[in-house]
């Protein structure tokens, strides 16, 4: 039987073990602080799109969103916020708003969420 010298052994150390494991650490914790902000904006999205669908007017499409966003637990983004213009026979709505989450100090991260029915997907400017 032959031993292996130190220098032909390689793998991963405790220390760099320790390293990796508070690195997955911390991008775990923050990822479970933004999950709850993206799966909200995800709900308002499909939120508008039925809003749309079963709406004639642009009142209807903000009662109908309300409705829905308190069903779904939406607080971000109210009936009142939506940006709602005429296409011809159709409506478009949208809506656009952040969400900031502090990192550490003075350094945060800003989400910039948008979301509308129109052909691009792009909130249009008023």
């Amino acid at each position: 039987m032959r031993l292996r010298s130190k220098s032909s052994q390689a793998g991963l150390s405790l220390s760099g073990l320790i390293q990796v494991l508070v690195i997955v650490g911390i991008l775990a914790a923050f990822g479970l602080r933004i999950l709850p902000s993206v799966i909200e904006y995800f709900d308002a999205k499909h939120s508008l799109a039925q809003a749309k669908a079963d709406a004639r007017s642009a009142a209807d499409i903000r009662e109908s969103f309300d409705k829905r966003a308190e069903v779904s637990g939406i607080e971000s983004v109210k009936g009142k916020d939506l940006t709602i213009t005429r296409n011809g026979d159709n409506w478009d709505a949208g809506f656009a708003y952040e969400r900031r989450f502090s990192i550490a100090g003075p350094v945060s991260l800003v989400i910039l969420y948008e979301a509308s029915t129109g052909p691009t997907g792009k909130v249009k400017a008023n």
